[in-house]
């Protein structure tokens, strides 16, 4: 995983940090607490976890900030070809929640649809749009 000033990548996508974008509040970077508040998204966030906890591949940071009184973040794991990422955009109805594994960008609703078979073959490197 590497970080820079702008954006974190996976080796195969980058994404732009949301602590240093411009005209963002809040911001937080660093080691992901148990207490760390992800509102809505919540249950994404304990259903990504137990998603993955057979493979033992568990989050360790967050790169985050508010952005139009919502949260925008960017979710680093210990496994480092994943990232997961939610952003809105600026205009109304924009934005975006996806989960990226290699160069794979999956929609977090999708992957929540998996069965822990398709994630398997996910993480073995089976194309994801062939599940």
């Amino acid at each position: 995983m590497f970080i820079n000033k702008k954006f974190i990548t996976n080796l195969h996508r980058k994404v732009k940090n949301p602590a240093l974008c411009i005209g963002v509040n809040n911001k937080y970077q660093g080691q992901l607490h148990q207490d760390y508040n992800f509102k809505y998204q919540t249950n994404n966030f304990l259903n990504i976890c137990k998603s993955l906890e057979l493979f033992n591949i568990y989050p360790t940071e967050i790169y985050s900030s508010m952005r139009l009184g919502k949260s925008v973040f960017v979710v680093i794991f210990n496994n480092p070809n994943l990232i997961w990422q939610k952003y809105e955009g600026k205009a109304l109805g924009s934005g975006g929640n996806y989960i990226y594994w290699k160069s794979h960008k999956i929609n977090t609703t999708v992957w929540l649809s998996y069965s822990q078979t398709q994630i398997e073959q996910i993480l073995n490197d089976i194309d994801p749009s062939s599940l």
